[in-house]
């Protein structure tokens, strides 16, 4: 499963990347055959609630980006699922499970 979130991220990338049309068909494959986009809910909006307040004390401003990874956190959370990532951004948000590769 992947979060709706990074779906979206994945396309944004493609999108600015050299070859937009090739990168976008590869995650349009990925989707088709291999990953389960996870969506959001009100449960999930609830969680991330919870998750930006908290991390509204230790952040001033957050950008789309890191409001982009408390929805992936807030899902992860949600569905007892860990998050694949090298982003040491995620290890602060109480709850999550931060896997680093």
């Amino acid at each position: 499963m992947v979060p709706l979130t990074v779906v979206g991220e994945l396309f944004y990338g493609a999108g600015r990347s050299s070859e937009p049309l090739y990168n976008q068909s590869v995650i349009h494959d990925l989707i088709a055959t291999a990953w389960t986009p996870l969506l959001p809910d009100v449960t999930t909006a609830v969680i991330y609630g919870e998750v930006r307040a908290s991390a509204s004390k230790a952040i001033a401003s957050l950008t789309a980006s890191k409001t982009n990874d408390l929805w992936i956190a807030a899902l992860c959370i949600q569905h007892d699922l860990p998050l694949l990532t090298n982003d040491g951004g995620f290890d602060h948000i109480p709850g999550l499970r931060v896997l680093h590769w």
